[in-house]
């Protein structure tokens, strides 16, 4: 059995597979970032009985360690859907705000500031995020785009409000910066030419070319001759 795409059921299947497999990959993996910030942010949160309780900083600093390898190591593939995912984030605060008020889960109450500064906060870096996808990454994109990660991160371990405005500054303030320093390495134009340059530019590149032509004509003419001379001389 195929379907209208040209599938099979058992390729179907395994395409629902890769992309079930893909999502969980996804959520243990930001379980690992939360969880890692938190041990090193919120020594005292761990159970003391726990081995995360009683050495939170080794473990979290081992955490830390395996998703920053993994963040450099697949940083051209998860930048592509940042923008998405941002975009996506932006569009949930703007709708939850429309729907449901400044409320999470109908009792939380959110400031009406935090949320605008959120929504704000995505759309932003969701349009820096995108010029990153169309270069060449240098080491301060690299560090930028990293350090925006947790800085995300940051801001979704702690409760206090001012995480929630810090954290994320620091980040937006990362990718801007890169975004300048790219734009300041970007090769100017220091000469540009006027109309009568490019004009006379335009006639040489086509006096150039008409010699040119007129040469291979003269040569094929030349060609065609000879062998007319060769055929009279036959005949």
């Amino acid at each position: 059995m195929e379907f209208s795409d040209g599938r099979t059921v058992g390729e179907q299947v395994i395409s629902g597979v890769l992309i079930t497999l893909k999502a969980l990959l996804i959520w243990a993996f930001g379980g690992v970032l939360l969880g890692g910030l938190h041990l090193l942010l919120f020594p005292g949160r761990a159970n003391p009985e726990s081995f995360s309780g009683r050495h939170p900083f080794v473990l979290g600093t081992i955490l830390l360690t395996i998703v920053t390898v993994i963040l450099i190591s697949t940083i051209n593939h998860w930048i592509i859907a940042l923008p998405g995912f941002l975009g996506y984030c932006a569009l949930a605060i703007i709708r939850g705000s429309i729907l449901f008020g400044h409320t999470v889960g109908g009792r939380t109450s959110i400031p009406g500031s935090i949320v605008a500064f959120l929504a704000e906060f995505f759309v932003l870096n969701m349009f820096l995020s995108i010029t990153f996808i169309y270069r060449n990454l240098s080491w301060l994109d690299r560090f930028a785009l990293i350090g925006f990660v947790f800085c995300v991160g940051t801001s979704v371990v702690s409760n206090q409000p001012l995480s929630l405005f810090v954290a994320p500054t620091v980040g937006t303030c990362l990718l801007l910066l890169a975004w300048l320093v790219d734009r300041h390495k970007r090769p100017k134009m220091d000469h540009i030419p006027d109309l009568t340059e490019l004009e006379a530019q335009r006639r040489w590149h086509f006096a150039q070319l008409t010699e040119s032509t007129a040469r291979l004509l003269r040569e094929r003419r030349r060609d065609r001759g000879g062998w007319r001379s060769r055929l009279n001389l036959r005949f």
